[in-house]
């Protein structure tokens, strides 16, 4: 499963997998992330070399053309999912992707982990099928948005959203900034070069209100 959906996001093409279940969440996370990263990181290298070879000419005095290889803002990734127990598990999946067991940075884990987490008395009932604890097991906070600055050796939890690589967001906290039409104060400019959307776990997003997911995604 991870082979045949990996080849088919490396290949920047769009996909719609309605097969998702319980079972296979954590088979499906690893994969989007792995891509989002690899993308991230390997856009990130071009920008610097970039940089490096038009420092170069312009000390040599040479002329090398324009290099368009930014946006006008610099998230890229923009990953939509139904509540923090989702948020958490994907950042943590995230770190263990990129970082080596007891190496590397992640900045302000531990504040990430105690406003995405949840408490003992948070756990659903265990007499509930194995569908609802994995979608209600931990923090259903509906209202959030995090931006995650990646680098190879580190992650930057809590980043501004106009200074990170990827944007993790619900429906409804990405609608509180984007605002609606005649809102006086919206910011969505954020969103002007994203070059990758993830959105997973879609069918929940359907009993929440799909119209924060038409405002705020689409």
């Amino acid at each position: 499963l991870q082979n045949h959906l990996f080849t088919i996001m490396n290949g920047y093409k769009d996909l719609v997998f309605t097969c998702h279940t319980h079972d296979k969440a954590e088979e499906i996370r690893r994969v989007y992330v792995l891509h989002a990263l690899n993308h991230v990181i390997k856009n990130r290298s071009r920008v610097l070399k970039n940089n490096a070879k038009l420092t170069a000419a312009s000390r040599e005095g040479r002329e090398i053309g324009e290099i368009r290889d930014q946006g006008l803002t610099r998230p890229k990734v923009l990953i939509i999912m139904p509540f923090r127990n989702s948020a958490l598990k994907t950042v943590e999946t995230m770190i263990k992707s990129l970082l080596p067991p007891g190496k590397g940075e992640v900045s302000h884990r531990k504040r990430f982990r105690k406003e995405y987490g949840s408490a003992e008395e948070q756990k659903p009932p265990g007499y509930k099928p194995n569908s609802y604890l994995h979608i209600f097991d931990g923090n259903t906070d509906d209202c959030f948005r995090v931006g995650v600055a990646v680098k190879k050796t580190s992650l930057r939890l809590y980043t501004k959203f106009y200074s990170c690589d990827v944007i993790i967001a619900s429906p409804l906290g990405l609608r509180t900034i984007i605002g609606g039409e005649g809102d006086k104060e919206r910011d969505f400019d954020f969103l002007s070069s994203l070059e990758i959307v993830i959105i997973d776990q879609t069918d929940i997003f359907l009993m929440q209100n799909w119209d924060h997911v038409m405002v705020g995604v689409v």
